[in-house]
């Protein structure tokens, strides 16, 4: 009977979504407590201009959407493609570089790549670290 439990609790299916494929777990009861849901895209009508840079989109400057916030980016601002494991993506996804210019404060690039909307990052800076707060 356990076995039987197990072998439901390793399922998986594979999904296509719009962001990509996805392994997902065959029952939402089994999945990984610390898994991410994809987020909602921004609509294509809502973004004319890319969300960083405020390029405006056209023929030659193509319009892509992170799939870790699901805002509206250019390719320059959203060019880098990472692994999401946590949101079960299969093959590495664009993700846009918000957050960056935190290197300083020792935050690493995959943690302050893309935050989405509402995220708490807590982090210890160094204690020789001139910011830090006495």
């Amino acid at each position: 009977m356990s076995s039987e439990v197990a072998a439901r609790r390793d399922a998986k299916k594979l999904v296509r979504s719009p962001s990509g494929l996805r392994m997902v777990p065959e029952h939402r009861a089994f999945g990984s407590p610390f898994g991410l849901e994809e987020p909602q895209w921004v609509p294509d009508k809502e973004c004319p201009r890319c969300m960083q840079c405020d390029a405006k989109f056209d023929f030659l400057t193509r319009k892509h959407h992170c799939r870790r916030c699901g805002k509206c980016f250019c390719d320059k601002c959203c060019g880098q493609k990472v692994p999401l494991r946590r949101m079960c993506f299969v093959d590495p996804v664009r993700q846009c570089g918000q957050g960056q210019g935190w290197a300083e404060l020792g935050v690493a690039q995959t943690t302050r790549s893309c935050l989405t909307p509402g995220a708490e990052v807590l982090f210890q800076l160094p204690k020789s670290d001139p910011m830090q707060v006495p």
